[in-house]
């Protein structure tokens, strides 16, 4: 694959799903036929995880543009776990 420097390209992904359900209730009443729907809960949940995976090449040229593009690097990624802690 050939690209132009700082061009970004995507190579593929990955999903994950998982399925969780759940059955809660009163012991003994929440499995009476036809009735238990009274005394219990059912749930249904599921969590989506998707992982893509893209790659921005850059030409470096020489020391100081590689410190300008590392110190930008690392601005994004702080810049990432900010965001990572403000959504928790």
């Amino acid at each position: 694959m050939a690209v132009q420097s700082g061009q970004t390209i995507a190579l593929g992904g990955l999903i994950k799903d998982k399925n969780t359900k759940t059955n809660t209730g009163i012991p003994l009443l929440s499995q009476i036929p036809f009735l238990g729907f009274l005394f219990g809960n059912k749930g249904d949940d599921t969590l989506r995880t998707e992982l893509l995976v893209l790659i921005t090449p850059r030409v470096v040229r020489n020391p100081a543009e590689s410190r300008r593009v590392t110190d930008e690097l690392r601005g994004r990624m702080c810049a990432l776990e900010q965001l990572r802690r403000l959504i928790k």
